[in-house]
This record gives C-alpha cells, sequence and structure tokens, in this order.
C-alpha cells in the first residue's frame, strides 16, 4: 500500500514540476520578454531612405544606423525595385562607433516601389536580417 502511495505522490510531484516548467516556458516566450531579448542584439535604429517613406528624387545612398557596430565584412545591402535589383557600390562604415552602413546607389531607378534588404552580424556572431520599403516617385538616370 505504501509503494502505491509512494509512486502517486511522486506521480503528482512529477506533474507538478512539468505543469511549472510549461508556465515559466509560455511567461518567458511573452512579447516583452522576446523584446528585452531582441535589444541586447544588433538591431537597426533608423535607415536614410526611412522605412515607409515616398521620395520624389533617388536617393544617393543607403544608410543604415544600427545599435553597435556591425562586422562589415560580413555586412550585405541589396536594394530591388519594380525593375529588379539596382546597382550598389561598395559597403562603407566611418570610424564612429554610430556611423551608418553606407551603400552607394550606382544603378538606376525607375519610380516605384523599392525594397532594402540587409544583413549583417554583431561582435557576438548574432545574425540580423532586416528589410524596409520605400516610394521612389520620380525616375534617375544615374
Amino acid at each position: 500500500m505504501s509503494r502505491i502511495l509512494a509512486s502517486r505522490r511522486l506521480t503528482r510531484l512529477a506533474l507538478t514540476a512539468l505543469a511549472f516548467a510549461v508556465t515559466f516556458v509560455a511567461i518567458s516566450a511573452t512579447p516583452d520578454n522576446a523584446d528585452a531579448a531582441s535589444r541586447r542584439h544588433l538591431r537597426l535604429l533608423r535607415s536614410s531612405p526611412a522605412a515607409d517613406t515616398v521620395l520624389t528624387a533617388a536617393p544617393a545612398d543607403v544608410r543604415l544606423w544600427f545599435s553597435e557596430s556591425p562586422e562589415l565584412k560580413v555586412t550585405t545591402v541589396r536594394l530591388a525595385g519594380p525593375s529588379g535589383a539596382v546597382e550598389l557600390g561598395e559597403l562603407s562604415r566611418g570610424e564612429a562607433a554610430d556611423a551608418p552602413i553606407v551603400a552607394p546607389v550606382k544603378g538606376a531607378m525607375a519610380a516605384g516601389a523599392y525594397t532594402v534588404t540587409w544583413r549583417t552580424m554583431s561582435d557576438d556572431g548574432h545574425v540580423m536580417t532586416g528589410t524596409l520599403k520605400f516610394q521612389l516617385t520620380a525616375a534617375s538616370s544615374r
């Protein structure tokens, strides 16, 4: 009889521990905690052109400011529009810690919707990616 009671207590204890673990994981995965985790990694702070803007003239370059200095060697920036990919020049970054990544626009840009896609890596090795969109109302002939 005592073996049966001990087994039931052990089962209840295991189920209680499992319920606690599931609750802990669920609480840890809430958006507030997810936002806190993402703030600890490199993230895009702002851009030029800014996301969701409408431009009347083609930008000379795409500039991306990050929360920490990304590894330039492994950073890529792509620009795509209504006619496909737009040629960008070699990426650069100034010496200041808050200097943006700069991608000079070399190709012509037709009026329409554009998407900037970026990929980079922080000092801690985490790869981060993102996109932003903007509109161009007038074509350029670079």
